[in-house]
């Protein structure tokens, strides 16, 4: 079955500091089963939220934390650091 879905960035603390995330869940009643999704080197970019919009258009909960703060990049040098 494929589902609607919503999404929203979402912003939680962690310890002192506040961390952000992309949230996308699909639409209806019941309780889905739910998926931290983890990004790679570039960042949380649109690949990486396609990828959770995916998860969710399929049932599942899924969250995207940043893990880089809102950067992203495309240059493997920039990467790296």
């Amino acid at each position: 079955m494929r589902y609607e879905i919503d999404t929203r960035k979402i912003d939680f603390k962690s310890g002192r500091d506040t961390v952000q995330a992309y949230l996308t869940t699909p639409q209806g009643k019941g309780t889905f089963p739910g998926l931290v999704v983890i990004h790679e080197w570039w960042g949380l970019n649109d690949w990486v939220r396609s990828q959770a919009d995916a998860l969710a258009r399929e049932g599942y909960v899924a969250f995207a934390v940043d893990l880089y703060r809102g950067r992203v990049t495309t240059d493997p040098m920039e990467a790296h650091e």
